[in-house]
């Protein structure tokens, strides 16, 4: 069979995959969005970006010839479009921040630190499954700004400018061990992870442990 036939088979095929999932991840989405109003065209973009991802995968196995014109781009203006990339990983998560309605998880963890704001003592009035650093500190959050629904959005910030503390870290870490740009992959492939792409907004205790991993880790190397 010829190439650019598997080439146009293969496209409509992760396509078609891309559109029933995408179908499904509305469907969730719109199942736990009653809190805000959930910008569905950054799902658009999203998945938009996914398919090119796919489509240029494609590319690099079956067309060679177009593959090695964008090899040739890539290697010239990688660095830019990895911060390009980067920066709406970030953006798009900073927008879902003030829009994604708060999940089952966000409430736990806000509830001990109402909990601790209270008095209560950890493990003994009340039980946790987690370690309590990031409880304590969400607790005095509380006391400075009252019981009320900001505080969703002040710890939901919180907790963003520690993920990108960390991230900075992560950063720098990859620079000084490799180059900028292994730098600058490791930062991109990081951010594309799951748990990162579409968390690192919410309110739990791992953005804690993780900044102070990445920080011991960064100045362990520096």
């Amino acid at each position: 069979m010829n190439n650019k036939i598997v080439l146009f088979l293969l496209i409509a095929v992760q396509l078609g995959i891309n559109l029933l999932f995408y179908g499904q991840i509305i469907s969730f989405i719109n199942g736990f969005t009653g809190f805000f109003h959930l910008p569905l065209w950054l799902s658009h973009i999203a998945f938009f970006l996914l398919f090119i991802f796919e489509f240029l995968v494609v590319i690099f196995i079956f067309d060679k010839k177009t593959a090695v014109r964008l090899n040739d781009f890539w290697k010239k203006h990688s660095e830019i479009i990895l911060i390009i990339f980067i920066l709406f990983l970030i953006i798009y998560n900073l927008i879902f921040m003030f829009t994604f309605s708060i999940i089952s998880d966000e409430r736990q963890h806000l509830h001990v630190s109402y909990l601790l704001s209270q008095g209560k003592t950890i493990y003994l009035n009340f039980f946790a499954h987690h370690m309590p650093f990031s409880y304590l500190i969400n607790s005095l959050f509380i006391k400075i700004f009252g019981e009320n629904l900001s505080m969703i959005f002040i710890l939901r910030a919180f907790n963003f400018i520690l993920f990108i503390v960390s991230f900075i870290f992560i950063y720098k870490s990859a620079k000084i061990l490799y180059n900028k740009k292994v730098a600058l992959y490791t930062l991109f492939f990081t951010l594309s992870l799951r748990q990162f792409f579409t968390s690192i907004y919410q309110i739990r205790p791992d953005t804690t442990a993780l900044f102070f991993i990445t920080l011991s880790l960064y100045l362990l190397i520096i």
